[in-house]
């Protein structure tokens, strides 16, 4: 599942993946097991995603904070965090 919050901007290309691929049993082809969930993604409001940025399955990202282009998050963030990289990391606070 993917919520979007209120006055969220979203710049183009980037990616949401909320569900990942099942892939451990090796006698089944990965197409054909299926897929889960960590329990989606949920992005407060007031969010900047910039260009080409990668948003993972189970993260939150957290009210006002900015998502620098072309990072890819891969744990939730606290509110007003600016992050930027691979693996975003905090670089700053609103």
């Amino acid at each position: 599942m993917l919520t979007i919050g209120r006055n969220c901007l979203i710049a183009p290309r980037v990616s949401i993946f909320a569900s990942n691929h099942q892939y451990r049993d090796r006698n089944v082809d990965i197409r054909n097991q299926g897929t889960f969930s960590k329990g989606g993604i949920k992005i407060a409001d007031d969010v900047w995603i910039g260009t080409g940025a990668i948003i993972l399955d189970g993260v939150q990202i957290g009210e006002g904070c900015v998502v620098g282009a072309g990072s890819v998050v891969t744990k939730s963030l606290p509110d007003y965090a600016i992050v930027a990289g691979n693996p975003a990391t905090i670089i700053a606070r609103r």
